[in-house]
């Protein structure tokens, strides 16, 4: 399994590869510098693979939140937490 119901690492962990590789990535695109020679493509090659797995993650992160069954009022806890009428519907 990915991962558990309501788990938002995936999203932090992917916003954090996007934030980190995006910049370095829009700027080695925008204002790639004359003299770096064949140093550039590599570079974009590398954010390119950090934005697209930050993505994934993203994607997977927000995939798993989604699901039914995410207890975003209730926090993580158990069925015991829950009122009786959520603790139903979720196990129909």
């Amino acid at each position: 399994m990915l991962g558990h119901r309501g788990d938002w690492l995936p999203i932090v962990i992917g916003g954090m590869m996007i934030l980190i590789s995006g910049p370095p990535f829009a700027a080695t695109a925008i204002y790639p510098d004359p003299n770096s020679g064949a140093i550039p493509l590599p570079l974009m090659v590398l954010f390119a693979a950090g934005l697209a797995l930050g993505s994934m993650f993203m994607l997977i992160g927000i995939w798993l939140c989604a699901r039914p069954g995410f207890r975003a009022l209730f926090g993580r806890g158990e069925k015991d937490d829950m009122p009786p009428a959520v603790r139903r519907f979720l196990d129909s």
